[in-house]
């Protein structure tokens, strides 16, 4: 299995939405906007897909992740599925490429995103956690709204964990510790990871 984080674009936002301990700080921090690709002997994955635009923000090196995925040799009719994250613009904008792709993501997120899907697309829905695939995991977690999940990868002896935006407790200089909680009171379940900043 072969993971790549393609980035179509950078910009600042405001320390006080990355840590919950920096509520009233407005000192620009940098943030790069990524998607993920996962390759496997049978499988071309997404993980998001990203947008072409973010009018009203101060956007640098911006491209298209549909040009960004042909200038990696790909075209977006390479990609056989696409994990979204959460329906926000800049994970699900650009899902209108996609039109071969099967789409999996949270029942909420279905309910707010579908407009960005390409029509008559195969899309998989799931309300906890589902395996999509052997050695990837989706966790609904709530918290940044309410389709918001994880994503789960088992590689080797490697898990690696993609996740939403989640504010954190700054612990370090160079760690940051993440509580995941998911918003259903039924599931109280919490799960620490360690996040190098």
């Amino acid at each position: 299995m072969k993971i790549t984080a393609l980035k179509y674009g950078q910009s600042t936002f405001a320390e006080h939405n990355f840590f919950a301990d920096k509520k009233d700080s407005f000192v620009p921090r940098p943030i790069s906007f990524l998607f993920y690709l996962i390759e496997t002997d049978d499988r071309r994955i997404l993980i998001d897909v990203g947008c072409n635009d973010m009018y009203g923000w101060d956007m640098k090196h911006l491209i298209s992740p549909a040009l960004l995925l042909r200038k990696y040799g790909l075209s977006p009719l390479d990609i056989t599925d696409v994990i979204i994250s959460h329906p926000h613009y800049d994970h699900i904008a650009c899902a209108k490429y996609f039109k071969k792709a099967r789409f999996f993501m949270h029942k909420d997120t279905l309910f707010e995103g579908a407009s960005y899907l390409p029509e008559g697309v195969e899309t998989v829905t799931f309300e906890d956690e589902l395996e999509p695939f052997e050695n990837i995991r989706l966790i609904h977690i709530g918290g940044h709204c309410q389709g918001s999940s994880v994503i789960l990868v088992t590689r080797d002896e490697e898990k690696l964990l993609f996740k939403t935006p989640i504010k954190t407790k700054l612990l370090s200089k160079n760690t940051a510790r993440t509580s995941i909680k998911r918003s259903s009171s039924t599931h109280p379940k919490f799960c620490r990871i360690k996040t190098a900043l």
